[in-house]
């Protein structure tokens, strides 16, 4: 699953790469007699997912545990040499008055590691059933 997931953001990363989306301008946004124009956006290691868990049952059948870790580093079993691909990315943003014209330009990079989110829930029905309902029965009785 997790080899899946990576590659599928793999494929993204490249097709956007591959065309262009986010060269040059991509996103403007104003702000009164500001406007900022975002470009450039450039992205590495985006395919970090070491960590997903997608309804996984916890505690009982009634309640299910949503788990995912990104961009986790980690150091060696035999030296202390700590690594990660950290996912990173960049973009600048252009600041344009409109009766001043250019005001300056912002560039900003974002790397992050380590992440882990946890969340669950309790769901009001069995799990074990669920392999054994049909579209049809769920449909019939929506919660």
């Amino acid at each position: 699953t997790l080899t899946a997931v990576n590659t599928f953001i793999d494929c993204i990363g490249s097709f956007v790469e591959s065309h262009n989306m986010l060269s040059g301008k991509f996103f403007n946004y104003t702000l009164g007699d500001i406007i900022f124009y975002f470009r450039d956006l450039t992205h590495e290691n985006l395919s970090q997912v070491s960590e997903l868990g997608l309804l996984k049952p916890d505690i009982d059948s009634f309640h299910v545990k949503n788990r995912l870790g990104y961009g986790m580093c980690y150091t060696h079993n035999d030296t202390s040499e700590f690594s990660c691909n950290a996912p990173s990315v960049s973009f600048s943003i252009d600041l344009e008055h409109s009766k001043r014209g250019h005001i300056g330009t912002i560039t900003v990079n974002l790397k992050s590691n380590n992440i882990q989110i946890e969340g669950g829930a309790e769901v009001q029905f069995d799990l074990h059933w669920l392999p054994f309902l049909t579209i049809s029965d769920m449909l019939a009785r929506p919660q």
